[in-house]
């Protein structure tokens, strides 16, 4: 199974958006652990409030199927710098601690912020649509369900995004530039 830490952003459109009458969060649930820092769960679940996605959210979370965790790194120095989320950088606090013990696969941000900083200290990172990606070349889902994934959760996403994943997708080859 993959692991993976989740942060606001993708954690709310896993949440919001349905495929066949199911919550892509919960498709994605089996395939993956999902992970996601205290933050990310005051951020959606307690300021989200009444909104769907947020009970989406706190419904997996106290059926323990969302597992929150608290890094213990409490500062960054150097992360305080980027004026990331609270999200943003305690899922980043959160892979670096856990790293060396290969507990987590990815990183998943939809924040490009966040997704440049990953990139920068050499975190596995990768956006929520590239999680459907890995997903379907590992053949953990089927290509039909992330492809109505994709499709579900486009409002989220610029255009070309969309189209590239797609892409991906149909033809497996992730640098499809035709």
């Amino acid at each position: 199974m993959i692991r993976v830490i989740f942060d606001s952003s993708s954690l709310i459109t896993a949440c919001k958006f349905t495929v066949d009458g199911i919550h892509v969060v919960k498709h994605l649930l089996n395939a993956c652990e999902i992970a996601i820092p205290a933050s990310v769960r005051d951020e959606v679940v307690v300021a989200g409030g009444s909104f769907p996605d947020a009970m989406v959210a706190k419904e997996l979370i106290e059926a323990g199927k969302l597992l929150v965790l608290a890094s213990s790194i409490k500062g960054s120095r150097v992360l305080d710098k980027y004026n990331l989320g609270a999200g943003e950088k305690e899922c980043i606090l959160l892979a670096e601690e856990q790293e060396d013990k290969n507990r987590f696969d990815f990183v998943v941000v939809d924040d490009r912020l966040a997704f440049v900083v990953c990139s920068r200290i050499k975190l596995r990172v990768l956006l929520l649509l590239d999680l459907f990606v890995v997903l379907v070349e590992e053949r953990r889902i089927s290509a039909q369900i992330a492809i109505k994934m994709v499709n579900a959760i486009a409002p989220r996403y610029g255009k070309g995004f969309i189209f590239h994943t797609l892409k991906m997708i149909e033809w497996g080859d992730r640098g499809c530039l035709r």
